[in-house]
């Protein structure tokens, strides 16, 4: 699973010919921490060449544009892109399996 930042987002996200979800997280976040093994084993299962999973350290030196961007306003968050279009969020620690396959037309 890739690392985003902001200069590396346009590349890995808005110019992606798929589908993104993108984890906007922090190290200090428990949450965060709660939902990580959890997107790690849907990346496993669902990544493909049409599909990818990232993740954003919201509040890391390199990232803090694309938060203010995306009006990303707490975490985790997650963001769904398709074709370069944000198409869905999910704010907090939810049902993240049914928000990606939602997303993904399962």
């Amino acid at each position: 699973m890739m690392n985003v930042s902001d200069t590396s987002f346009k590349d890995e996200v808005l110019t992606f010919e798929g589908t993104v979800f993108v984890d906007f997280w922090a190290q200090w976040c428990g949450p965060c921490r709660v939902m990580l093994p959890t997107y790690e084993k849907l990346a496993t299962a669902h990544s493909s060449d049409s599909v990818k999973f990232v993740k954003y350290e919201a509040g890391a030196d390199d990232c803090t544009e694309v938060v203010r961007e995306q009006r990303v306003s707490g975490i985790p968050t997650f963001l769904c892109f398709r074709d370069g279009e944000r198409v869905d969020v999910m704010v907090g620690a939810g049902d993240l399996e049914k928000f990606v396959l939602r997303n993904l037309g399962q």
